[in-house]
């Protein structure tokens, strides 16, 4: 025979928490412990915390004990503001560019009228073909490495996000990044993110141009 103590009804147990990170994001948990028979009173993903109306129930695991007895434990998430701060990464990289972008190419190459290193160029239309010379360290080069500034630039929010600006140029305010002086403006290649209960997270893949800018008719 079974016998059971104390209240049968879906009870919110001591020592629901809320965290707070770096970034804003808040976290936190509730558990609730009833009857089985209250199983379907658990509050639903998509409630708000117990203790913290910020945060939004988006899972719930619900553990069968003995006597009868069931133990909810819900998972809350959401934001200290909207959006939060930026939180910055840099992971460097580098890319190629034509030799003739160098911006000292005419001290090493030349000019059509007067080539060096035996820079070879269209006799009609004096474009750069290459160098041509086999004795000539130079011999074949066709590009040189340029840093590449990648920054990803981080943030939680509500909102769904906005793809419109993705290939444009980029005019949000970068925090906490000293740009290297060569770079003038920067683009946005993609916005990945994605969704933890009613919660998204974001990231602006931003890109450095050279010292001339990225060309605002084409951006």
């Amino acid at each position: 025979m079974l016998i059971k103590h104390g209240s049968p009804n879906l009870t919110l147990q001591p020592d629901a928490n809320v965290s707070e990170d770096e970034n804003g994001l808040l976290t936190g948990t509730a558990c609730y412990e009833g009857d089985r028979a209250y199983a379907l009173s658990v509050p639903a993903v998509g409630t708000l915390h117990p203790f913290d109306f910020r945060l939004t129930c988006y899972k719930r695991e619900i553990t069968y004990m003995k006597a009868s007895k069931i133990k909810a434990t819900l998972s809350y998430i959401g934001v200290a503001a909207d959006p939060t701060p930026f939180f910055i990464e840099h992971p460097g990289g580098s890319g190629q560019d034509p030799i003739e972008t160098h911006p000292n190419f005419t001290d090493f190459a030349g000019t059509p009228d007067d080539p060096l290193n035996g820079a070879y160029f269209d006799t009609e239309t004096g474009e750069f073909v290459g160098f041509t010379d086999p004795t000539n360290s130079l011999c074949g080069v066709k590009s040189y490495i340029v840093p590449s500034v990648m920054v990803n630039l981080s943030f939680y929010t509500h909102f769904v996000p906005d793809l419109n600006d993705v290939g444009n140029l980029y005019t949000w305010n970068i925090p906490n990044l000293v740009a290297p002086p060569n770079v003038k403006n920067f683009l946005l290649l993609g916005m990945p993110y994605r969704q933890i209960g009613n919660v998204f997270q974001v990231t602006h893949q931003v890109l450095g141009s050279g010292p001339s800018g990225w060309n605002r008719k084409i951006y």
